[in-house]
């Protein structure tokens, strides 16, 4: 087996959209890079997230999410690669008049900050979409968000990162943080120990046991979401729409990619009880849409936590080519709430394949970039939400600035790791 001899300027953890495309800009500004993954690339999150790409969620995201839109537009270009980019936006529905005026009050904030959000009447929506149905008041709508294929769009930074120099090591995990005089003095991977001036973590769901290793406490939880893709249909609608009990896109080849809404499993481990306070508001506010299940995993997880585990000695070994199973009860309730948002498809719908992913969250539903405070040369890239899709591109970019110019050229202040020691948590998560 090989080992890595190399001596970067930066060591990426983490084959994800967030890791390639940092490791893409930093490598296009000559900087060495050397990534890690512990599986294969775009192996979790990056190729089982839905493939929108939205602006919609929280003001203190919208500057990243308005430069990673401008990136969005011309990175097939870049890359050189068809991603199935399509900017045909996206469309929240709203349950009841309550929800609707949440959609003024979001609407409002996000084109303060920048975000070209407009809140529709349920025939505005009906004109912009003919065939939709079912029982919701009006819509939120944003005629920039897009959408692309989230396995391509890895895969593409990742081969763009190579050309540029950048060395990527697959089936490699990185094992152990070596910290001495409170900086990062190497990190142990499968193939060998790695030493370089600055570390990147963006492990996706596996940061927070990244950062243990370096002596951090980064609050994180992953829930497992499901979601499906049927056979081909006709093209209706390239616009992104969430609501009425399911969220949907259409593909360039007429399949669709459904998510049903409603209760998000939460396989629980040991690390579910870390940061019970920091996460408590996210329950109460969620209270009865995220199921806690106790199963085998957490039986596993105990026995790897015991003194003769080899779990001690290679943490992520488990972790490597799993599949997470798929609820199939969430799959069949989607699909009967997108035939009620979409009658038109009845007898239409056939499922060809169902598949599951964590998603990783922080206790305000905002990512972490950037410098761990107390610990220099490491930085944290990680905690997106369900947004790392959305906001990779721009992520990457940001993390390469700050690396190399020691200034970003996006607004991520309420990004930063210190806020969760200064209890200053963004107050838009929902």
């Amino acid at each position: 087996m090989s080992t890595i001899e190399s001596t970067p300027d930066v060591l990426v953890i983490g084959g994800g959209i967030v890791g390639c495309a940092t490791a893409y800009y930093l490598a296009k500004r000559n900087a060495s890079v050397v990534l890690v993954e512990k599986g294969e690339i775009a192996d979790e999150q990056s190729s089982r997230n839905w493939g929108w790409v939205s602006q919609l969620r929280n003001p203190n995201e919208a500057s990243l999410a308005l430069l990673s839109q401008s990136i969005w537009r011309g990175l097939s270009d870049e890359l050189g690669t068809d991603l199935d980019w399509v900017e045909g936006g996206g469309m929240y529905l709203s349950d009841d008049d309550e929800h609707f005026r949440e959609f003024h009050r979001a609407a409002e904030l996000m084109n303060a900050a920048g975000v070209d959000s407009r809140v529709l009447t349920r025939p505005e929506v009906e004109a912009l979409i003919p065939e939709i149905a079912g029982d919701w008041t009006g819509g939120y709508y944003t005629p920039t968000n897009g959408q692309a294929e989230p396995a391509k769009v890895t895969a593409a930074f990742a081969r763009a990162a190579q050309e540029m120099g950048a060395e990527i090591y697959t089936n490699c995990a990185a094992e152990d943080v070596t910290v001495s005089g409170g900086r990062v003095q190497s990190v142990r991977t499968e193939l060998g120990d790695v030493n370089a001036q600055t570390v990147v973590c963006a492990a996706g769901a596996w940061s927070s046991k990244i950062g243990r290793m370096a002596g951090l406490s980064l609050p994180q939880r992953k829930i497992r979401a499901t979601v499906a893709s049927t056979e081909p249909v006709p093209i209706f609608t390239r616009i992104n729409v969430w609501g009425g009990g399911v969220a949907v896109r259409q593909r360039n080849d007429g399949s669709l990619v459904v998510a049903g809404e409603g209760t998000a499993d939460h396989d629980m481990t040991l690390d579910s009880f870390r940061h019970m306070r920091l996460f408590m508001p996210e329950v109460r506010r969620n209270l009865g849409k995220i199921r806690p299940r106790f199963g085998p995993e957490f039986v596993r997880d105990v026995g790897r936590a015991m003194p003769w585990s080899n779990a001690r000695k290679h943490p992520f070994a488990h972790a490597v080519g799993v599949e997470p199973k798929p609820n199939m009860n969430k799959v069949r309730d989607g699909v009967k709430s997108l035939i009620q948002l979409y009658p038109h498809l009845e007898g239409q719908i056939r499922i060809d394949k169902a598949w599951a992913g964590y998603i990783d969250g922080t206790p305000d539903r905002t990512p972490v970039i950037g410098a761990a405070d107390g610990l220099e040369g490491f930085m944290f890239a990680t905690g997106f939400s369900g947004h790392g899709f959305a906001l990779g591109p721009g992520a990457g970019r940001v993390v390469s600035e700050l690396i190399l110019d020691g200034q970003p050229s996006a607004d991520i202040h309420m990004m930063r790791y210190s806020r969760f020691a200064e209890g200053d948590l963004s107050p838009y998560a929902r």
